[in-house]
């Protein structure tokens, strides 16, 4: 390469200039203000705590959903009993989890009724083919 053909770098990146009648804008300096956050509490006021999820709801709610794909029968009717276990106890200490528990029990109820129908579903499957 010869030394002719080579662009200076200069050249290479113009600068660019400023159009007449827009001046220059001035660098950020920053944030002009600071601001102690979003949820900053005032002065002299505790942050407010919501009330804990019960657990019993929460194992109500894995144990049907556990009923529903691998153990059929016993995680059905240990998510229910959970889920009326639980909901009685957030009614007495107004805890949160009551969709939980709610959810919990309806769904431990569905795996109740779907397991006998797919389990009959299964062996007239199987007697509809050997026949």
């Amino acid at each position: 390469m010869s030394a002719e053909s080579r662009v200076p770098v200069e050249s290479a990146s113009p600068q660019p200039e400023e159009q007449p009648g827009y001046p220059s804008q001035p660098p950020y300096p920053g944030q002009p203000y600071s601001h102690p956050g979003y949820y900053a509490t005032p002065q002299g006021y505790p942050p407010v705590q919501s009330p804990a999820t019960n657990g019993l709801c929460v194992a109500s709610l894995a144990c049907s959903i556990a009923g529903l794909s691998f153990l059929p029968w016993l995680a059905s009717v240990v998510g229910i009993v959970l889920g009326i276990i639980g909901l009685k106890k957030v009614g007495e200490t107004g805890e949160n989890g009551r969709g939980m528990a709610i959810a919990g029990i309806v769904v431990g109820a569905i795996g109740l009724v779907l397991v006998p129908l797919i389990i009959l579903g299964i062996i007239w499957l199987v007697i509809a083919i050997a026949s």
